[in-house]
């Protein structure tokens, strides 16, 4: 049997099938927590120094693998479908966060502060605490502090009061404050997250990613439950707030990085990925993964990556469609022996989802045509000749094509 595909595309990219959900939604479950509409994309973080030799086993990696592509998926399709996918209850479903705006009062009720941040951790260059220049320059980013006439400023939230006292004038411990929402007493998880944010070259940089889940278990001694737990704690949504503060064009979001990765399952994929291109961990430039590939698809959806993917699925009515092309995966340019990876994932505008006039015709002889104005996801097209030998399946499709031709023989 023999099977051509002829297809004259034009214009953008092509936008390939999201076969990690076998076509149909809900089949992957991308919230990781019982269906709702507060979505907990925060995972326990688990600290583990990078080693070449340290590498993900082939079930985590498959795990991950699966996530990212699903994860992809939802950035490219509509908010609707994405919704499905996440396990929405609303109707119609949506993948749209419920925490929008600054978020300022809504982390003020649930137990966050703002802290004064270290501004060493703003300092990108050659001289300052990261020591990144080269990378920085390669992807057209300041990489100077606002204090310093650059374009960086540094934050930090932690989830617990850092300055309170009890009736005798003795610091109360983390762990052992409290606040109240409503009629209810929650617990302070010591959960506190770090980052950096570039609103003028449009970037945003995860630096300290101790997530309340992961901190209350650690100081609490147990595994704490979700309903014990902060609704609003997910790092997309806290990042989505200080996004929107003093920002003139949120749409300006072209890259998202994690300095020095220290979560363990994420080191271990990047371990695996740069194996099996028999590469190294270098300097700018580096090596760039598509997230076409399995190794892009797995540092995606991993603990680090899958955070960026949930703030722009999350945000389609703000944002616009976008999408996370690639990552490049760096170490900084000292001279130290043991270098940590940094990760950057490159943001890009995607098409959204649109099908039009889709029609599948039949002609003697074993030709057949599939055409469109418009590409979508998810469609899979058969032609079957006239001899009942020749197969044609279609797997892919683009925005704004030209007829695709399909002949078999």
């Amino acid at each position: 049997m023999i099977v051509t595909l002829v297809a004259v595309v034009a214009g953008f990219t092509t936008l390939s099938v999201c076969e990690e959900f076998n076509a149909v939604p809900g089949s992957f479950n991308l919230s990781q927590s019982p269906p709702k509409t507060v979505h907990d994309n925060t995972l326990p973080l688990h600290s583990l120094d990078y080693s070449p030799d340290i590498l993900a086993d082939q079930v985590t990696w498959d795990r991950f693998v699966l996530k990212g592509g699903a994860l992809v998926c939802a950035m490219r399709n509509s908010d609707k479908l994405a919704g499905e996918w996440l396990n929405d209850v609303r109707d119609p479903p949506s993948a749209a966060s419920v925490w929008q705006g600054d978020l300022k009062p809504e982390l003020k009720k649930w137990g966050w502060n703002d802290v004064m941040s270290n501004k060493m951790l703003c300092s990108f260059d050659n001289d300052g605490f990261w020591e990144l220049e080269s990378t920085f320059r390669g992807l057209g980013l300041n990489p100077h502090p606002v204090s310093e006439g650059g374009h960086n400023e540094c934050y930090r939230i932690e989830h617990w009061q850092p300055n309170l006292k009890d009736d005798n004038d003795r610091m109360v411990p983390p762990a052992d404050q409290t606040y109240k929402v409503g009629e209810k007493r929650y617990r302070a998880t010591v959960g506190h997250y770090g980052f950096a944010m570039n609103r003028i070259d449009g970037a945003i940089f995860g630096q300290v990613l101790a997530s309340p889940a992961h901190e209350a278990a650690d100081h609490w001694k147990r595994k704490p439950e979700r309903s014990e737990l902060p609704e609003l704690r997910s790092l997309s949504d806290v990042l989505w707030g200080f996004w929107n503060r003093e920002n003139p064009n949120i749409k300006n979001i072209r890259y998202y990085g994690v300095n020095m990765v220290m979560n363990e399952d994420t080191n271990k994929l990047i371990a695996r990925a740069l194996r099996n291109k028999k590469k190294k961990l270098s300097p700018w430039p580096g090596i760039a993964f598509s997230t076409d590939t399995d190794e892009g698809k797995a540092i995606l959806g991993s603990p680090v990556g899958a955070t960026i993917a949930y703030f722009l699925t999350q945000h389609k009515a703000q944002l616009g469609f976008k999408v996370v092309t690639k990552v490049t995966i760096v170490c900084d340019e000292g001279e130290g022996p043991n270098p940590d990876p940094h990760l950057f994932f490159h943001i890009e505008d995607s098409l959204p989802p649109v099908v039009k006039n889709l029609r599948h015709k039949h002609r003697r002889g074993g030709i057949g045509s599939l055409e469109g104005q418009q590409g979508t996801f998810g469609i899979s097209e058969v032609s079957i000749g006239a001899n009942r030998k020749s197969i044609v399946r279609v797997h892919k499709l683009s925005a704004f094509m030209s007829p695709l031709v399909m002949v078999g023989s």
